[in-house]
């Protein structure tokens, strides 16, 4: 149906291509009077009284000017409002700086754009305005000797310069703490070293001592073993000495056979015994009795030489 709208929309794709890619971008700069227009349009207004002067702003400071078209007039006559094109009302600015807003926050409250009321602090040779001075100005001081003027800190408020002297002090004391931390660390470090380097010096004395200890330990089994042996090697030789000397078998009766001999023949005669009993254990030595026989031999020749030394041959 001809003449009826369509419920969707035409694709014009000549309009597409030619709105899509990125142009160059375009800037300039504003001329004075441009400014001073865009200034004007973005006034604000006061309003005013039945006499046609501007109304002061009361106690209630957020009230805050209506901002309304440039060269209007609201409906019930001339006086009702107009525009300001000298910016937004000082005592209005003034009062919300000294209650401690910043400049941003007065900037949003009076809608302007943001740092547009850096021009007009500027215009008004404001710039770095604080709230002591703002209620300097107020209470009616000297501009001049405001500007001059160091703000005292507020109550309630934070003064940057104590808080960085706070802050140095506080630095200046972790510092020192800091530097009593790492000499103590340092301290502890060589009593480490220190005890560490006489830890291994014991444990090598420790290891010398094992050492000879060990040694000692050889040489006293080596020692127990020889007196253990030559105690072996005395008993076995007083042993062997008393089989020859005095035999067990010749003690019985209470007197020893030799001697009941030699009591009972005469010094001839106890030579000649002694020489018979050389022959006889002589003779027999390789055949019975070995080293024993032998012993046998030389006691009855010391016994044979005694008795030639007391009766001769």
């Amino acid at each position: 149906m001809r003449g009826e709208r369509s419920s969707f929309p035409i694709r014009d794709t000549k309009r597409e291509q030619a709105s899509t890619g990125s142009s160059a971008v375009k800037s300039w700069k504003m001329s004075p009077e441009e400014l001073e227009d865009y200034r004007a349009k973005n006034a604000y207004v006061v309003p005013m009284n039945s006499s046609g002067k501007a109304e002061k702003l009361g106690m209630d400071l957020r009230s805050k000017p209506k901002l309304v078209a440039k060269n209007t007039e609201q409906p019930g006559g001339p006086n009702v409002g107009h525009i300001v094109k000298e910016g937004p009302e000082k005592d209005f600015v003034l009062r919300r700086i000294a209650d401690g807003k910043s400049i941003s926050a007065v900037e949003r409250e009076l809608g302007m754009k943001a740092n547009g009321l850096h021009y007009w602090l500027r215009k008004w040779e404001w710039v770095g305005i604080t709230p002591g001075k703002a209620r300097a100005i107020l209470s009616g001081e000297p501009l001049e000797e405001v500007i001059k003027m160091n703000d005292a800190p507020v109550a309630g408020k934070i003064d940057p310069d104590k808080v960085i002297e706070e802050l140095q002090l506080e630095l200046s004391r972790v510092m020192a703490l800091d530097n009593e931390r790492l000499a103590r660390i340092a301290q502890l470090v060589s009593e480490r070293d220190d005890a560490r380097q006489a830890f291994n010096e014991l444990n090598e004395d420790h290891l010398r001592a094992l050492d000879t200890i060990e040694s000692l330990e050889a040489e006293k089994l080596l020692l127990l073993q020889t007196i253990e042996a030559t105690a072996t090697e005395t008993t076995a030789e007083s042993v062997f000495v008393e089989t020859v000397n005095h035999p067990a078998h010749y003690m019985a009766g209470g007197i020893e056979v030799i001697d009941f001999i030699i009591d009972k023949l005469t010094g001839e005669e106890f030579a000649g015994f002694c020489k018979g009993n050389i022959l006889k254990y002589a003779s027999r030595a390789n055949h019975k009795g070995g080293i024993e026989d032998i012993r046998k031999v030389k006691w009855y020749v010391d016994r044979l030489l005694d008795e030639v030394g007391t009766v001769g041959l």
